[in-house]
């Protein structure tokens, strides 16, 4: 009992595992906590290395810090993955692996002599699953060999599963940390440029008109109203507006109307100064709809204040900072609310105020904290630390750094400060301290992860700009960015001071000195300069670039310039291009009829399929109304589903229309379309057709075929019923003179009419049993019609099968008695069934009958009745003459015989063993026979009665 409550307090303390701890930690956490539950002597924790496709040990219990490191470099001595260990068999079945002795594992020698110097024995390794997916393997050591228990498996199962979900979430914690910090990066790398930029304005008007001409950035001004008075090339080509269109106009122009009231409200904290930076929605001329990044600042011009936007293109990065927006809702409430802890104690160390969050970090009252002296809330180390640091600053010492503190909280756990503070004097004497602390516990942790953090987007942001240079006037490279130097392929040093034509092809050459030239009278060009490029490999590279004239007064002192790399986008062009060449050539050699038709209803192209079709050729199609090739019907019915297509409504199986060929021929197609839309307006339709007037034939003849089958199986159905009432009515008719005969019969044979001789007696013997016979068909005559009818009338009951057995045995014993034949009863006690006496007494008597009958003098028959676990099976046995194996499946067949000669030797119509089956049937049971050329066997199997249930309902 002790140890199950051990399991579930490590079970509930892995779940309650603190996901902002470090991850490392984090894994630590959990293997201790298993292992202490199991007692294990350690444990490990192995991640699936996707990159890699491989594992990779990330954490050990025990086993000392640096074991991780020794298992991966004795892999790599024995040339062997981590997963040729159990590991590996684990991760491909996702099933736990058991090593009661590791010394006797043939999978785990590389590993022996390290097993060996930490002295375990034995280890279970358990898949940690995410779902049906395997991210890693959580194993535990014992020191001795071990069978593992079912509870001890089932327990590790578990704490695996839990430990799957810890770390999966701790993964995911991680990572939008990580996003937080690069959007705060971001955010204030645009803040420090917009600076930047607003510093550089106040510099030179003719600098910073040249720079925002050149900026592949949109840069605008505006004036108190919002209205536009100046926006460079970049920013009317990003806001997809002309110049002319919207100088004087407002933002409202552009932003959509379900955007107008937020848009409307931003502009109000713009104006107060409030809001530097937002993301807003805006729609094209063409009505496209763009997001945009706008960073704004407000400066005076002759007395006027005016708004300077910066505006960057954030369509594509929009779905980016959608998937951010939960993460950063989530986390938002946290930073906005995280203050630092303030609080004021007298010169005798006294607290006299603290603030919420400190009292949250102390887990105390107000009342539990304030006249309490610090002593009882800080290390004996720390309250020195303390008070040497309040006597330096009281001797007017500065303190260059914060002091660190080791806080004791009101449960005994004790936390790292840092703390900040100022003191009041009252001349000499220390008044009061105000200090301001913040928690560094988590900080500890985070530093070595922030470090990381800071590298790489340090990284991002030094190398994630497109390549900007400045050349002087002779056309020699005076300085160029990282970015550039990749694009080129050169080192710094091997660009600097070359000169530019060392890197463009001659044409690319000529080409950008002919608009420097225009540049240089003034001359603006509305468009980047394409050039090519040819890198240090000799790789040729294409590039828009961008571009500046500097000047020192007049004096033309070089270029600067600012290029985008589109290489790809020109590879993409090219793969457009032969795209719709192969698309072209499909249309044409296409086996079904492919076509257009613009929104009147005239032809735009038709491919050689479609001319097949229509025979006729492309001039004589093409431009003609579609109303010329199909009937009025079929052109009414397009228009119909022309117009649900417009509507949104889809058409669920493709339409059929009636075509009209070039000499007059009448043919019916299958089409399937789809509309061509040019913004929200319907141009066309494109359709595929399929010619089905041979399929339309052929379902036809189908159909005719079907009403002609139709109306043969109700002529048989009728003659069916005629034939049935013919038996019913002949049957009836027959039985009641033959009861007179057979009645008038036994009178003469019981000699009550008077004496008879012993002649005329047997003969009255042949008569009678000749009408018991005749009489037996012809009630199984009636029985067949009721069973056609399915009018049996049975009458359920509770039914012994005892008693069925003994009552048939005891019909059928005059008849054995005659032929000398033995009757042989091996029957156990039974329980009862649900069903008709009389009928169950009719199907054993039938069977024991033909048992006779097929039997010769002297022979034995043999009835067995056995109980199994839900039904009760009935066997009768002969010795006689057996039935043939190609003949067993039939006899059960209504009129069949098996001797079905003139001359057959057995008489009877074939009717006993049909009824038989129906019967059974009819009580939920089986019949079938089995014979081995010796004598035949036949069985009933009927369902139990059992607790009160009756089979069938």
């Amino acid at each position: 009992m002790e140890g199950e409550k051990r399991k579930l307090k490590a079970l509930s303390d892995i779940a309650s595992i603190d996901l902002t701890l470090e991850f490392n930690e984090i894994l630590q956490r959990i293997l201790k906590i298993t292992c202490e539950a199991m007692i294990a002597h350690s444990g490990t924790l192995i991640l699936v290395d996707g990159e890699a496709e491989d594992l990779r040990m990330v954490a050990s219990y025990g086993l000392g810090q640096d074991y991780p490191d020794r298992v991966h470099e004795m892999a790599r001595k024995a040339g062997v993955p981590l997963s040729y260990s159990p590991s590996g068999t684990v991760l491909r079945t996702g099933k736990y692996y058991i090593v009661p002795n590791v010394f006797k594992e043939p999978r785990g020698k590389p590993w022996l002599n390290l097993t060996k110097e930490l002295g375990f024995s034995s280890i279970i390794f358990t898949p940690m699953k995410k779902g049906s997916e395997i991210i890693g393997l959580l194993n535990v050591y014992m020191a001795q060999p071990h069978q593992f228990t079912d509870e001890e498996i089932d327990f590790i199962t578990i704490a695996a599963s839990q430990a799957a979900s810890v770390v999966q979430n701790a993964m995911m914690c991680s990572r939008l940390k990580d996003n937080i910090l690069e959007l705060k990066g971001y955010k204030e790398h645009l803040e420090e440029k917009i600076e930047e930029a607003h510093k550089k304005l106040y510099d030179s008007e003719k600098y910073l008109r040249t720079v925002i001409e050149s900026s592949l950035d949109g840069i605008a001004v505006m004036d108190e109203q919002g209205r536009f008075e100046f926006g460079n090339d970049s920013f009317f080509r990003i806001i997809g507006w002309q110049k002319e269109e919207m100088i004087g106009a407002s933002l409202e122009k552009i932003v959509p109307g379900e955007a107008k009231e937020s848009a409307h409200e931003r502009w109000t904290d713009i104006k107060d100064g409030n809001e530097r930076y937002n993301e807003i929605k805006i729609k094209t001329r063409n009505g496209e709809i763009k997001y945009l990044h706008i960073s704004y600042s407000q400066t005076d011009i002759r007395g006027e204040k005016k708004i300077v936007c910066i505006v960057k293109d954030a369509t594509e990065n929009k779905s980016l900072e959608l998937a951010l927006k939960e993460s950063e809702a989530r986390y938002r409430d946290l930073f906005e609310n995280a203050n630092d802890s303030l609080y004021v104690y007298d010169g005798s160390g006294y607290f006299k105020e603290v603030n919420n969050t400190a009292l949250q970090l102390l887990g105390c009252t107000k009342d539990e904290i304030i006249g309490t002296h610090i002593s009882g809330w800080i290390t004996p180390e720390s309250l020195m630390t303390t008070q040497e640091n309040l006597k330096k600053q009281a001797d007017g010492e500065l303190l260059e750094e914060p002091m660190v503190l080791e806080v004791i909280c009101k449960n005994g756990e004790h936390r790292w400060m840092e703390i900040k503070r100022r003191i009041i004097k009252h001349g000499n004497k220390v008044k009061e301290v105000h200090g301001i602390g913040r928690d560094t516990t988590e900080k500890r942790r985070l530093e070595q992860e922030l470090i990381e953090s800071e590298t790489k987007y340090r990284d991002l942001f030094e190398n994630a700009d497109d390549p900007m240079y400045t050349i002087d006037a002779g056309g020699y490279f005076k300085t160029i960015n990282n970015a550039g130097q990749r694009i080129l392929g050169g080192s710094r040093d091997e660009i600097i001071g070359s000169h530019i034509s060392r890197w463009l092809t001659p044409e690319s050459y000529k080409a950008s000195q002919e608009i420097l030239e225009k540049q240089v009278m003034g001359v603006q060009s509305e468009q980047p300069i394409l050039v090519e490029v040819i890198c240090m490999n000799g790789e040729h590279r294409w590039g828009e670039i961008r571009t500046r004239v500097i000047r020192d007064k007049d004096r033309i002192t070089g270029i600067h310039g600012i290029a985008r790399d589109i290489t790809e986008k020109k590879r993409l062009e090219a793969e457009l291009i032969e795209s719709e060449a192969r698309y072209r050539d499909l249309f044409e050699k296409a086996e079904d009829p492919m076509y257009t038709i613009d929104a009147g209803g005239y032809f735009l192209s038709i491919n050689n399929a479609g001319l097949r079709l229509f025979g006729c050729t492309k001039e004589e199609l093409i431009g003609t109304h579609i109303s010329r090739w199909i009937t009025p019907e079929s052109l009414k019915s397009g228009n119909e589903n022309f117009s649900k297509l417009a509507s949104g409504e889809r058409i669920e199986s493709p339409p059929v229309y009636e075509i009209i060929c070039k000499n007059g021929e009448h043919r019916w197609v299958e089409t399937r379309v789809r509309t061509i839309k040019n913004g929200d307006k319907i141009t066309g339709v494109h359709g595929i057709a399929r010619d089905i007037t041979e399929k339309m034939r052929l379902e036809q003849q189908l159909k005719e075929y079907h009403e002609k089958l139709k109306r043969s199986y109700e002529e048989l159905i009728e003659a069916d019923r005629l034939r049935t009432e013919f038996v019913s009515n002949i049957t009836h008719e027959l039985l009641t003179p033959l009861t007179s005969i057979r009645g008038f019969t036994e009178l003469l044979y019981d000699e009550t009419t008077g004496k008879i001789s012993s002649e005329q007696k047997k003969n009255l013997e042949i008569i009678l049993r000749n009408s018991d016979r005749l009489i037996q068909l012809i009630k199984d005559l009636l029985d067949i019609s009721r069973l056609e009818k399915n009018k049996f009338g049975l009458q359920f009951g509770q039914v012994s099968v005892e008693d069925v057995l003994l009552k048939s045995a005891q019909d059928v014993q005059p008849q054995a008695k005659y032929k000398e034949i033995a009757i042989v009863q091996d029957i156990e006690p039974l329980p009862r069934v649900w069903g008709d006496e009389g009928r169950l007494i009719q199907v054993i008597t039938n069977l024991l009958s033909n048992a006779i009958k097929f039997t010769p003098q002297e022979g034995t028959i043999t009835i067995a009745a056995r109980e199994n676990k839900s039904e009760i099976k009935i066997s009768i046995t002969d010795t006689g003459i057996g039935i043939p194996a190609d003949r067993l499946s039939r006899i059960f067949d209504r009129f069949y015989q098996i001797d079905g000669s003139s001359s057959r030797k057995y008489g009877g119509m074939g009717l006993g063993l049909s009824i038989c089956k129906s019967i059974v049937e009819s009580h939920y049971g089986t019949i079938w026979a089995e014979s081995d050329g010796s004598g035949s066997t036949f069985h009933v199997v009927l369902p139990k009665l059992e607790n009160g249930k009756k089979p069938g309902s």
